[in-house]
C-alpha cells in the first residue's frame, strides 16, 4: 500500500494517474493565497487613488475605458490627435467649463481652459509632470516644455518683456 498516494482508475480498470492529495491541496491553497494577495494589492492601489477618482468624477470630460483610459482617441495620426483634443477643448469651453479631464492609461490629465488658471499654473509650477515629455513631438523644447529650469526662466523673462503691455500698445 502506498501512503499518501491515491490511484485513480477509470471504469475499465486501467490506470489514469498517480498523484499526492497533499500536493493538490497545497497547490489549491497557494493559488487561493496568490489570488487573495493580488486582489489585496489591487484594492490598496485603488484605495490610495480614491481622491483622484473622486476629483475625476466631479470633472467634465470623456469617460475613459478601464486600463487604457482615453487612449483610443489618441491612437491615430498627429493631425487627428490634435483635432480630437481641439474638439474636446471647443466642446467643454462652450459648456462653460474651466477644465476637462482625459485618462491616458492609469494617469489623469487635466486640460485647462481658463486663462487665469493657466497663468497661475505656469507661474507657480516649475517642475513638469512625468508625462510632459509626450508634448515634445508637437511643440518641441521651448518655454512650456523645457525641463532645464534656469533656461526656462531666462526664456520666460525674454518672452515676458517682448509681450509686455507697454510694447503691445
Amino acid at each position: 500500500m502506498m501512503s499518501g498516494r491515491y490511484q485513480i482508475w477509470d471504469n475499465f480498470g486501467s490506470h489514469i494517474s498517480l498523484f499526492k492529495l497533499d500536493t493538490l491541496i497545497n497547490t489549491l491553497l497557494c493559488t487561493k493565497l496568490l489570488l487573495f494577495v493580488i486582489l489585496l494589492c489591487v484594492c490598496v492601489y485603488h484605495w490610495r487613488r480614491r481622491k483622484l477618482y473622486v476629483l475625476s468624477w466631479k470633472s467634465d470630460g470623456p469617460w475613459g475605458l478601464p486600463l487604457i483610459g482615453n487612449n483610443f482617441m489618441l491612437t491615430s495620426s498627429r493631425a487627428e490627435i490634435f483635432n480630437n483634443i481641439q474638439d474636446l477643448h471647443v466642446k467643454y469651453r462652450s459648456k462653460g467649463s474651466k477644465h476637462f479631464k482625459l485618462w491616458i492609461g492609469p494617469d489623469l490629465h487635466v486640460a485647462l481652459l481658463d486663462i487665469k488658471t493657466i497663468t497661475g499654473v505656469l507661474n507657480e509650477r516649475l517642475k513638469k509632470g512625468k508625462n510632459y515629455h509626450l508634448m515634445d513631438e508637437f511643440i518641441h523644447s521651448g518655454i512650456f516644455v523645457n525641463s532645464n529650469i534656469p533656461q526656462w526662466r531666462a526664456s520666460r523673462k525674454t518672452i515676458t518683456s517682448v509681450f509686455s503691455f507697454a510694447v503691445l500698445k
